[in-house]
């Protein structure tokens, strides 16, 4: 099967902008700079992925993608994550995927043999395995045909609405939970526990 993972980042200096009390913005943009470099390693380790494409309007992440031998696609505007995702995937269709693997690049706990599951373990019958975060309320991987009637719904409560839109294109649903997968670093909270747990200094 020819899956593509796909990676959308916004610009760096956007970035983590909840961590702003605590880290400048040099130190915002070094850090997704660093999931980032992590995030692309690690699907570059999986087998069942055949390609990895990155798309961002931001040049330095562009860079950052062709640095490591990983596909990428300009981003258009408006500049939010739900067009970013939908011109990816229809970018994907295009190209003949057979699925993708939307994920975002903010996971730092993000291992090889988690994403390998998930995409290995799948039962024939599925169309959509959905990964939601640590509190079951965002979406933090999303597998599935290239599904151009399907409309992404990022933000608050996306899990949930995902659930939702894939019941309504009538696809068999998954649900699945890897700690790598499920913990994103957004709060205050997921930072200390990311610099407690990896000794990181920017």
């Amino acid at each position: 099967m020819n899956t593509w993972a796909i990676l959308p980042v916004k610009s760096l200096s956007q970035s983590k902008t909840r961590l702003a009390h605590l880290l400048s913005p040099a130190e915002r943009a070094r850090l997704m700079q660093n999931l980032l470099e992590h995030t692309i390693d690690t699907l570059h380790q999986v087998s069942e992925v055949s390609k990895t494409l990155v798309v961002s309007h931001d040049d330095t992440v562009l860079e950052i993608a062709e640095r490591y031998q990983t596909d990428t696609l300009i981003e258009t505007a408006p500049f939010q994550l739900k067009t970013a995702v939908t011109q990816a995937t229809k970018y994907a269709k295009l190209h003949h995927v057979d699925s993708i693997l939307i994920i975002p690049a903010d996971l730092p706990f993000l291992q090889a043999h988690e994403i390998q599951q998930l995409l290995e373990n799948r039962s024939p019958q599925t169309a959509c395995i959905i990964c939601p975060d640590e509190t079951e309320t965002g979406t933090n991987a999303l597998f599935m045909p290239p599904h151009t009637d399907f409309i992404f719904q990022y933000g608050p409560n996306s899990f949930q609405k995902h659930l939702n839109e894939a019941k309504r294109l009538h696809m068999t649903t998954q649900i699945v939970s890897y700690p790598g997968i499920c913990f994103d670093l957004d709060t205050e909270t997921d930072w200390h526990i990311y610099q407690q747990t990896l000794g990181v200094n920017l």
